[in-house]
């Protein structure tokens, strides 16, 4: 990784520990991933996955309480020319579900990485570890890595903790090339 991914990548975890400042290692992890391999996974059917989308968006309009994570916004800079768009923050005047849906398509099908880059991402992570502000210890992090390597790097969910304090719902897309 040229020394100027390697600085666009620990801005942009810098910015999401500000946003979501109790991330877990396999949250970061999540985010590397995504910002390597876009959304990891081959979409087929649009029918299905307008149902989701719709789905979960309508599920976040009708939950009870308080919805908003302070400083999310609707669109969030991954790296790699990747970014999250937040459904919380989604405003459907100006990219409808539809057109959302076929973003997220079109960059999950175009969508490829490289495991090499990806794996220096995570080596640089380790090494980074002391210039950002993370909430857990570094054996946490190494153990966390030395075990999700073994497994083969595989998607990652977002743990307990993340999806209980943030609530993530977001696509990832392709914003560009």
């Amino acid at each position: 990784m040229v020394n100027g991914d390697m600085e666009a990548m620990l801005q942009i975890l810098s910015e999401h520990l500000k946003r979501y400042p109790l991330m877990q290692p396999q949250d970061v992890v999540k985010l590397l991933y995504q910002s390597e391999f876009g959304p990891g996974h081959m979409v087929t059917d649009r029918d299905t996955c307008l149902k989701w989308l719709k789905e979960e968006y309508e599920g976040l309009q009708t939950e009870s309480g308080d919805l908003s994570v302070p400083g999310i916004q609707q669109t969030e800079d991954i790296g790699s020319g990747f970014a999250r768009i937040n459904l919380a923050a989604l405003d459907t005047d100006a990219l409808s579900l539809e057109e959302l849906a076929d973003w997220f398509i079109r960059s999950a099908n175009c969508a490829a990485g490289d495991t090499g880059r990806f794996s220096e991402k995570l080596e640089q992570l380790k090494k980074s570890y002391w210039d950002l502000p993370f909430a857990f210890a570094y054996g946490e992090l190494t153990d966390f890595l030395e075990k999700y390597k073994a497994a083969g790097c595989p998607a990652v969910h977002h743990s307990e903790l993340y999806r209980l304090l943030y609530r993530p719902a977001y696509r990832v897309v392709k914003i560009q090339e």
